[in-house]
């Protein structure tokens, strides 16, 4: 089954290469496909409405899926016709993603007889998807887009792949495969507990610093998972082994297994433990000591743009918190080096759009604040269950908005 995507015109696509605007006719265009690809198409037609009339040959059986957003204000827009004359509505023959997946769309339409599609262009439809029965299916469901208008292109439309990296607020919580399922996208949690941004300094904890961001990020631009081996299974030895009872092996296998070259969208979202530890400083802008917040930042994202050069990053910065035991606002308390939580997701933030990232700055949000106890467990760090969902939502929507993926999961770039 080939699956030929479309969108409406001034309807914008990105891949790793270029930024794509969709012409006018785009439908008319990408059907021409069809043609190429051997199905029957006998013709092909276009009105200055922006509709389009494809007649396809007897015998051949599509299927049309459109975005949830779809919506058909009148039935007679989107007809078959036999010799000339509307038939039916294709409603039977359409199907809403995600409701209804690419490839188990809705019922298949069988032509009895030469038959034309009349689709008429109206405003906030969009056709995602036509497919049609007994022809091969591509890999990962290729859509053909353009460059210039013109030159048709092969480009990758897929569903995003997240992953999510983090410290206990990660690990332990359930926000990354909310939202997964919030966005439809493919969402992977792999939070470490305890660790940092930066460079764990414990002594008796040293093993923890293979799980800090800058480290993990190293790992995966050698690909060499010895050393963060090596300190899993200390961090999981018993205390009197010198280790701190602290199973990690599945979010290691988690990362181990990815095929990290084809991940979407890195979340960054550490700093809570930078701060509390009382000897990782702010750094300066441009910095690449990993002894800094900024330093660890710059890091993390040189090494993982080795790994991966396509992939996204996002920063998410810490919510407002109490801490040591949940006794001390964060507001009112700074660490041990005169700074304050807040001033951590400054500087994430700072250094986030100095390399010209995105950074979702959660410190003040006022869903956070005014609902503490709703979203916050007693211990005044970690997210109960409503707190989980809250940041699924909010950071789900945030990279929406930040046109990282569309309202369907669909990674755009």
């Amino acid at each position: 089954m080939i699956v030929i995507y479309a969108a409406l015109p001034g309807c914008s696509f990105n891949n790793s290469e270029n930024s794509i605007t969709y012409p006018d006719f785009d439908l008319y265009t990408t059907l021409k496909v069809l043609k190429e690809k051997g199905v029957s198409v006998q013709g092909i037609e276009s009105d200055k409405r922006g509709g389009n009339t494809v007649t396809l040959s007897n015998g051949d059986v599509v299927r049309f899926v459109y975005a949830s957003s779809c919506y058909v204000s009148r039935e007679n827009d989107l007809l078959w016709m036999v010799n000339g004359n509307p038939v039916a509505g294709i409603a039977e023959s359409v199907g809403k993603y995600p409701d209804v997946e690419v490839g188990k769309g809705g019922n298949w339409f069988v032509n009895s007889s030469d038959t034309g599609l009349s689709s008429h262009i109206m405003g906030g439809n969009r056709l995602l998807a036509i497919e049609v029965q007994g022809t091969e299916t591509d890999p990962d469901y290729v859509a053909f887009t353009f460059s210039d208008g013109s030159e048709l292109q092969l480009a990758t439309l897929r569903t995003a792949v997240i992953v999510c990296f983090g410290d206990s607020v990660t690990e332990f919580g359930t926000y990354p495969q909310e939202m997964g399922a919030y966005t439809g996208t493919t969402a992977y949690n792999v939070g470490f507990g305890g660790c940092r941004m930066g460079h764990d300094q414990r002594a008796a904890y040293s093993y923890y610093d293979q799980m800090s961001m800058y480290k993990l990020a190293y790992t995966l631009m050698t690909g060499n998972f010895d050393a963060l081996e090596q300190a899993v299974a200390q961090a999981k030895k018993p205390t009197a082994q010198g280790g701190n009872n602290d199973d990690n092996t599945s979010q290691m296998e988690t990362l181990r297994g990815l095929d990290f070259p084809n991940v979407d969208i890195a979340v960054i979202f550490y700093g809570t433990n930078d701060f509390s530890s009382n000897y990782i400083d702010l750094g300066a802008a441009g910095s690449r000591d990993s002894s800094t917040i900024k330093g660890a930042m710059n890091l993390s994202i040189e090494r993982l743009k080795k790994a991966n050069p396509a992939i996204n990053i996002v920063f998410v910065t810490p919510t407002y918190r109490f801490w040591k035991g949940g006794t001390l606002d964060a507001d009112t308390n700074p660490n041990g080096l005169g700074h304050y939580l807040v001033d951590y997701c400054d500087a994430i933030q700072e250094e986030a759009e100095r390399n010209g990232l995105p950074c979702l700055h959660m410190y003040y949000d006022s869903g956070i604040r005014n609902n503490f106890s709703t979203y916050i467990k007693p211990d005044g760090v970690h997210p109960t269950e409503a707190g989980a969902a809250y940041l699924a939502k909010t950071i789900g929507d945030f990279l929406i908005s930040s046109g990282l993926i569309d309202e369907d999961g669909m990674s755009v770039n």
